[in-house]
This record gives C-alpha cells, structure tokens and sequence, in this order.
C-alpha cells in the first residue's frame, strides 16, 4: 500500500461482499453494520478497514453453538486461525480474515468482524 491512504468505499465494499456471503446464523437479524479504520502508525496512512455486523441472536442459543455452527460452515474452505474461550473464531482465506465473536451471547449477540486484505502483504 505503500504508505498511502487506501479507497474506503472499495475496501469497505469488499469487507461487505464477504460479510453477505457468509452463512447467516439461524434465527439471527442484523442490528449494526460499522466499519473501522486502522493505520500503518497512530497518524500514519490509513491501511485497511475492519467492518463489522451485529447480529441478533436466539435467545436459547450458547456462544459455543454459534462458533460450532460457523466453523462447521467455514472449514475446510477457511482456515481455523485460532480459537478464544469467549467464544471467539478467528478464521482466515487467502489474505482475508473473518472473526466470529459470540461473547455476548447472553446478550444475544454476535459480532462478526471481516477485513479482505488483513494477511495481504504490503506493497
């Protein structure tokens, strides 16, 4: 990227193009779509945006039912990156990344978080 800003309309649009192409969870609605930018240094070039949905979620569904669901959806096509007591999924393909984090479940929400290019090399 080479130390200058990057599009946000086209990298936010990319972020949402995996995002609608995701498995929904069962039940669930969309609350909030936002996307956040993040930079090279604190006031460096914007590099990237991470954009997230909100999702509702059912209200007799566990926060390990949500990341087992979308991890039987994901794998063997997304590659498990890690996984965080929470529950949280950290998947990735190619140079993109997808974050499945059910740690609000008791509050009946999900956050799934997508940048397009977060394993892109620089350049």
């Amino acid at each position: 990227m080479g130390g200058q800003d990057v599009d946000r309309d086209a990298y936010v649009a990319e972020n949402v193009a995996i995002l609608d192409a995701l498995p929904a969870f069962p039940g669930s609605t969309m609350l909030e779509e936002v996307s956040t930018v993040y930079r090279e240094t604190e006031i460096g070039a914007v590099v990237g945006y991470v954009t997230r949905r909100d999702l509702s979620l059912p209200v007799d569904v566990s926060g390990d039912a949500v990341t087992a669901y979308y991890e039987e959806q994901f794998v063997p096509e997304w590659e498990v990156v890690e996984r965080l007591d929470g529950p949280v999924l950290n998947l990735r393909r190619e140079g993109a990344s997808v974050s499945i984090n059910a740690e609000s479940w008791r509050a009946h929400v999900l956050e799934i978080a997508v940048d397009h290019a977060a394993f892109d090399e620089p350049g």
